[in-house]
């Protein structure tokens, strides 16, 4: 079931993964006024059982919405390069990642999305046998179109993510191919 308003409860024997993406942000990379409003307010909702470990991409303003996430649970935040912003030159040129099949499609410091998708599947593949059974990951909307791709084997998604809304994902380890989309673009910024 997909909703803005469900509730993520934990499940025996389940791997609960909440992607959150980053607060609004400031040109210098910095979380803004709004963002860092929207966040808390994110915090304060968020319905996570008692979270494994917070991991953040490596951005300025994912590390802030998550040092604010964290702070409402009272647990450490661990940085994660493989949920860092896809790269991309930011001279207006560059080439949508999606589109980006081939170093012919990329300008100097553009990454493919071919590897986009291998570093979040090394991520996935990363958390899953580890045991935890809530986690949840500041990123950003990239990333959290790659994971779409990777648990549904879909190919070419392009999601709405609002600033501070949540992506919740829930994996039976009961199951080989257990994936389940509880809750997509949940308390975001554009949310009524």
């Amino acid at each position: 079931m997909l909703s803005r308003g469900t509730t993520a409860e934990p499940v025996r024997d389940s791997l609960l993964i909440q992607l959150v993406r980053h607060g609004n942000d400031l040109p210098n990379g910095s979380l803004s006024h709004r963002g860092k409003k929207n966040i808390k307010k994110l915090a304060s909702k968020l319905v996570v059982p008692d979270p494994t470990v917070i991991y953040t991409s490596t951005a300025q303003r994912a590390r802030e919405s998550a040092l604010l996430v964290a702070g409402h649970f009272g647990i450490a935040v661990t940085l994660e390069p493989r949920i860092a912003e896809v790269a991309t030159t930011r001279d207006g040129t560059a080439v949508p990642p999606r589109c980006r099949l081939s170093p012919a499609d990329c300008s100097d410091g553009d990454e493919l999305w071919c590897d986009v998708i291998q570093r979040v599947h090394d991520f996935i593949s990363y958390l899953v046998p580890t045991g935890a059974s809530s986690v949840v990951a500041v990123t950003h909307s990239g990333v959290i179109d790659a994971f779409f791709e990777i648990v549904t084997g879909s190919d070419h998604v392009e999601l709405e993510s609002d600033y501070a809304s949540v992506t919740t994902w829930r994996r039976s380890r009961l199951q080989v191919h257990g994936w389940q989309l509880v809750a997509h673009n949940r308390f975001g910024a554009g949310a009524t």
